[in-house]
C-alpha cells in the first residue's frame, strides 16, 4: 500500500513533507514582512494550497481516463480535507 502510493503520487508526498517540514521549522522574525498584512495568512494559504493543488493534478492524471462520482469525491477528500487537515 506504501510502496504503491509512493509510485502514484510522488510529487504530491514530496510536497506534504517539505510543508510538514516548513512548518515545524523555527524562522527569525523578518522586518520586511510585518510591513505586508495577514502575511502568516498568505503564507498559510500558498503552502496549503499548494499542497491541494499538487494532489489534485496527480490524482486528475492519474485518474484521466475513469470519470465518476468516486474519482470526484476523492479528489474533494484529498485535494480540499486532507490539506486542510495537514494544517
Amino acid at each position: 500500500m506504501v510502496t504503491n502510493c509512493i509510485k502514484t503520487y510522488p510529487f504530491s508526498l514530496l510536497i506534504v513533507l517539505a510543508v510538514i517540514a516548513l512548518s515545524v521549522m523555527p524562522f527569525p522574525e523578518i522586518k520586511m514582512a510585518e510591513d505586508i498584512p495577514f502575511v502568516d495568512k498568505w503564507v498559510h494559504f500558498v503552502m496549503y494550497g499548494g499542497v491541494a493543488f499538487v494532489i489534485w493534478i496527480e490524482m486528475a492524471r492519474r485518474e484521466k481516463k475513469k470519470s465518476n462520482h468516486k474519482t470526484l469525491m476523492q479528489l474533494l477528500v484529498w485535494g480540499l480535507f486532507f490539506p486542510a487537515i495537514l494544517g
